[in-house]
């Protein structure tokens, strides 16, 4: 009867527990657990864990629950912990979802959902709450399971939900189980004896998942798919195929490795109104298979569309709005103004900079009477110019007639050679980021325009790159001038027009040093392969170019020399007369004549002796063979260090130097972190200690410059850092989620450069990216001869720390702010290639927002309270949620400057 009372119980509590519910729940480890009262997020009760001296073990609560089959559940529940780097996990055997980086100090509220096995029969599990190898404490409050109730979008005869896309005859849908609501899609029918597991599908032996497409009224009529597996311990994955709800199945894969894998679908198939998609595992008993993705688009016959999905998960007892799958509504939005020269033949328009161009976006019915840009003198910002053909057009071509000349007689002009126009190069998306990308052909690379001349395809957009920077002294004014289109048909006559162009220069002019901090990685070794230089000579011609291009784009690469300072150390067995020459000369010559010639304002410091690494691996600290716990050590470390400071304070470096030798570490990694820091903190005291952390306790001691991704920046510990002075810079790379902002292809045009308006919106004074050229990866191109060529492939793909996967994806554009040159796309030619870097639209994007950082910065120093200063809420109203749209910055930046010019004209 206990059991029945507990069950029942269960069920009633489904929409929320009693005022006690911690009364129900069990400790399945006595040592970890214990009911905490006084803890809980309001004040009541939590269930807590502790870690114990070994650091492992696990810390489960559990309660028993009765699930209805083929049902959608929400899990809920509050968690605080201390000391970051262990696992909290809720599971049970339909679920089983890894809450580890994506958690901070401080209450946060978790969710995620799931839905049960098809059948007829209701189900028993156990529903736990667990902290996996707890480090510190972790308190559980106010857990809940309820049913829910999917609401997909409605519009136009369809019904799509998150993940789907159509526009005109194609139909798109990619599920990124990283996501907390991604495990139950439209098209997702169920997993049998099989389980969600962190941000995958656990598939055992005998299990299966199983995916059904339909739209109403339409038959598709071709099909391709791509299933990415993340882990693999034995067996296969059979992928198999039935058409409108036959039992028959064609099997079109054996995934037989942890990697992506692209299918065909085969023309028998079609054409179909209803397409099932199956995930068959085989193997041994114990054999088990991860997918993390499954994705799919096909063409169809019928009535062309557009539509973004969306998914509502509604409570079902209360209606409340339980979960929202954020849709992607920006990949459809109309946008932009139809240019004179635009005609039948050729429609001519203009976008902002802050939009992508997809091949299938509407030509607007607004119009404008030029293609107008605004700017400050030594500032680039740019325009795009689309053209959509009725008919294929080869050698297309944008050129600019001649000088920019301002309105009256006899004024200042600007150069042609002051307007750059870029060609937009496309690639094909079919692995996606995550939720907010969609599969197919996402414009980044902008190379330009005399590598080749390219065409234009009828119907589909065509878009030009157009880039304006008037020089240090520019007056201000509108200058006016015209650009030329010119094209060869498919009948052999060129088609030609004009646009007129307009560049309004502002009344200031932006300095060459930008405000914010901005260490970036940069590997010089990856672009020599891809140019095959070998000679010293050819070498130093490179790294000019493109050195010269980051200084232009306001970024500072990290390492900034190849020279390292040479330590010549004498009696270095002798703690008593041991003594330190170092040899400066050829580090600081490059130093010198980078932060000279290219402005940087950034200059990590590589120590020597402090060892390294990171959350997966460590390098011991040791310095001329003395290692750390030895007398010596530390005797030679403070010789060493101490000249280090003296050597940059001398150099006048100390405000743009900082030391950071360890990445990204967790719990266990702290006292390591400590005791190397303070070392640096005693002997170096004026040089910043940065680390890729969130603000915590545990660090306080050593660090003064923290740099965690935007998802662990909002903690507790954070208003303590600010009030102690302490240094606030960010990173982003691969590892936050979707609906934050993030640097791939495959997101809203506005991110890299809404990411600067977070960082002052946030006061952030440093942002930092771990590399600028990952143009290929060993896991997917093992062969030093045969790179990936990124012109193609835009996938950065990954180190892999997990046994038994092959390929690891790091997502669309990880690490890859700009292109080798088309000459050396691939680092297969023969010869030598001396062409600089081709940049691209997200590097051109977070230049302007460093641009637009200085405008504020600038603001700032001329009126600290002017309210301009602070960020609109139509930008971003938290990191998680900003605009897609660009005309947010766009007014706003031109307001900004519209102060800066009157409050100059005060001045002087």
């Amino acid at each position: 009867m206990r059991i029945v009372s507990v069950l029942l119980a269960a069920l009633c509590a489904a929409m929320g527990f009693a005022k006690d519910w911690w009364t129900e729940w069990t400790p399945e480890n006595q040592k970890l657990c214990r009911l905490v009262p006084g803890r809980g997020k309001d004040g009541g009760t939590a269930l807590g864990v502790y870690a114990q001296a070994d650091g492992k073990g696990a810390g489960y609560w559990s309660r028993p629950f009765i699930y209805k089959p083929n049902t959608c559940y929400g899990a809920a529940f509050w968690v605080d912990r201390y000391r970051t780097g262990s696992e909290v996990i809720v599971e049970n055997g339909y679920q089983w979802v890894i809450h580890g980086s994506d958690l901070n100090t401080g209450w946060t509220e978790m969710k995620t959902v799931f839905k049960t096995p098809v059948g007829d029969q209701m189900l028993t599990n156990a529903y736990k709450l667990c902290d996996y190898h707890p480090q510190g404490e972790t308190f559980f409050d106010q857990p809940r399971m309820v049913e829910l109730t999917p609401q997909w979008r409605k519009a136009d005869g369809l019904e799509l939900g998150d993940g789907e896309f159509v526009s005109g005859n194609l139909y798109s849908f990619v599920t990124h189980l990283k996501a907390p609501a991604c495990a139950v899609t439209r098209p997702y029918v169920g997993v049998s004896k099989g389980a969600r597991s962190g941000f995958k599908f656990d598939i055992p032996s005998g299990g299966e998942i199983l995916y059904r497409f339909n739209l109403p009224d339409r038959r598709f009529r071709d099909g391709e798919a791509t299933i990415c597996c993340a882990y693999r311990s034995a067996g296969r994955i059979v992928v198999e195929a039935a058409k409108d709800g036959g039992a028959e199945w064609m099997a079109l894969a054996s995934i037989t490795d942890a990697t992506p894998y692209q299918i065909s679908f085969p023309a028998t198939l079609f054409p179909c109104a209803d397409l099932q998609l199956r995930l068959r595992m085989e193997g041994p008993e114990k054999g088990r298979m991860q997918i993390m993705m499954v994705g799919f688009s096909g063409h169809f016959d019928g009535a062309p569309a557009r539509l973004v999905g969306a998914t509502r998960f509604i409570e079902k007892e209360t209606g409340k709005v339980f979960l929202e799958a954020k849709p992607n509504d920006y990949r459809l939005d109309v946008f932009g103004a139809q240019l004179p020269g635009s005609s039948d033949a050729l429609a001519v328009w203009g976008a902002s900079s802050g939009r992508k161009i997809f091949r299938d976006c509407v030509t607007p019915t607004a119009k404008a009477d030029a293609l107008r840009v605004q700017t400050a003198a030594n500032e680039a910002e740019a325009v795009q110019l689309v053209l959509n053909p009725a008919r294929d057009l080869a050698d297309v071509r944008v050129s600019v007639a001649g000088p920019l000349a301002a309105k009256e007689p006899g004024a200042a002009t600007i150069a042609a050679d002051r307007v750059a126009i870029l060609r937009e190069h496309y690639l094909d998306i079919t692995i996606t980021t995550d939720q907010m990308g969609t599969r197919g052909w996402w414009p980044d690379a902008l190379p330009p325009q005399d590598a080749s001349l390219w065409p234009a395809k009828a119907g589909a957009c065509t878009p030009f790159w157009v880039r304006v920077q008037p020089p240090k002294g520019t007056p201000k004014g509108v200058y006016r001038g015209e650009l030329a289109v010119e094209a060869n048909t498919t009948a052999g006559d060129v088609l030609r027009t004009t646009v007129p162009f307009e560049v309004e220069v502002f009344g200031f002019e932006l300095p060459d040093r930008m405000s914010v901090a901005t260490p970036f990685g940069f590997h010089i070794d990856t672009v020599y392969r891809y140019h095959k230089a070998v000679t010293d000579a050819d070498k130093a011609v490179l790294r000019e170019k493109y050195m010269k291009f980051l200084g232009d784009n306001h970024i500072s690469p990290y390492p900034m020399t190849e020279a390292k300072p040479i330590l010549h150390w004498k009696d270095n067995k002798d703690p008593d007369k041991a003594s330190l020459t170092i040899n400066w000369t050829d580090y600081d010559r490059e130093a010198e004549h980078f932060i000279s010639t290219c402005h940087f304002n950034a200059l990590k410091i590589f120590l020597e002796g402090m060892g390294g690494g990171n959350h997966n691996s460590r390098r011991m600290p040791q310095i001329a063979g003395a290692k750390k716990g030895e007398l010596l050590y530390e005797k030679l470390m403070a010789m060493y260090l101490g000249q280090v400071q003296q050597h940059l304070e001398e150099k006048g470096w100390l405000d743009i130097a900082f030391v950071y030798w360890f990445d990204e570490p967790m719990g266990p990694d702290y006292d390591f972190v400590n005791d190397g820091m303070r070392l640096v903190k005693k002997y170096a005291p004026k040089l910043k200690r940065m680390i890729t952390n969130r603000c915590t306790e545990d660090l306080m001691e050593t660090i003064d410059t923290w740099c965690p991704v935007p998802m662990h920046f909002k903690v507790p510990a954070l208003e303590k850092c600010r009030a102690r002075g302490d240094n606030l810079w960010w990173y982003i790379c691969c590892s936050p989620p979707g609906m934050f902002i993030g640097e791939h292809i495959d997101h809203p045009g506005t991110d890299m450069r809404a990411w600067l308006w977070q960082t002052w919106g946030e006061g952030v004074t440093g942002i930092l990216v771990w590399a600028l050229e990952w143009w290929t990866g060993r896991t997917a191109y093992p062969d030093p001869e045969h790179p990936q060529d990124p012109w193609i492939d835009p996938v950065g793909w990954g180190k892999s720390y997990t046994p038994g996967v092959k390929r690891s994806t790091w997502c669309n554009g990880e690490g890859r702010y700009m292109y080798p040159p088309l000459a050396a796309r691939n680092g297969r030619q023969k010869e030598t290639v001396l062409e600089g870097p081709v940049t691209c639209s997200r590097m051109e994007l977070l230049r302007d927002g460093i641009e637009d950082y200085e405008y504020f910065a600038m603001l700032k120093r001329l009126d600290p309270k002017n309210p301009l200063l602070a960020v609109p809420k139509a930008v971003y109203t938290d990191l998680d949620a900003y605009s897609a749209d660009p005309s947010h910055m766009e007014t706003h930046r031109e307001k900004l400057a519209r102060a800066i010019e009157q409050l100059s004209e005060k001045r002087k």
